[in-house]
């Protein structure tokens, strides 16, 4: 089986724009993430993409946010609090297991996420809708049988900034 990769998914940036320098080290970290160590992916770590897209990767079967990137992620909550931005967060899964299972695990992946980011100081007005995708919206597209590389880029929850 062939599996297709959506290249222009992950470009990333720094969380906090205003901050250039970040923008090296952090596409780094997550290019050796993805790349280098794919099996490795135990904990959610966002990077953001050119479409104001938060992107938090998840472990098999799993919906626990890992911490490791919360003072960025503060820095970001703060802004959104202050400008009253609105998002959207989706919950995705691989695409192994039945639709039901996977739409289910979406679910729960987004509703960690928005759990997570209201206990960090997210005011609960921003968040417009929570849904999930479940394995609709693959990042790569690879089916059951994929590599363990290619289905972990698809367990992930995003954080969309909305207008």
């Amino acid at each position: 089986d062939t599996c297709i990769y959506k290249q222009s998914y992950f470009v990333t940036v720094s969380i906090d724009r205003n901050k250039a320098p970040d923008v090296a080290s952090n596409q780094n970290a997550v290019q050796e993430q993805t790349n280098e160590n794919p099996n490795n992916v135990s904990q959610s770590k966002p990077a953001v993409n050119e479409k104001d897209l938060l992107v938090f990767q998840f472990a098999y079967n799993s919906s626990q946010v890992a911490s490791e990137n919360k003072t960025q992620l503060l820095e970001q909550i703060k802004k959104w609090n202050e400008s009253k931005q609105k998002i959207t967060i989706n919950g995705h899964a691989d695409q192994r297991g039945s639709d039901e299972v996977n739409e289910r695990l979406g679910m729960r992946r987004a509703l960690a996420l928005k759990n997570y980011l209201l206990r960090l100081g997210l005011n609960p007005q921003c968040i417009v809708e929570v849904e999930s995708k479940g394995e609709r919206e693959p990042v790569v597209n690879c089916g059951d049988n994929g590599q363990e590389s290619d289905h972990a880029k698809n367990r992930r929850a995003e954080i969309q900034l909305r207008n």
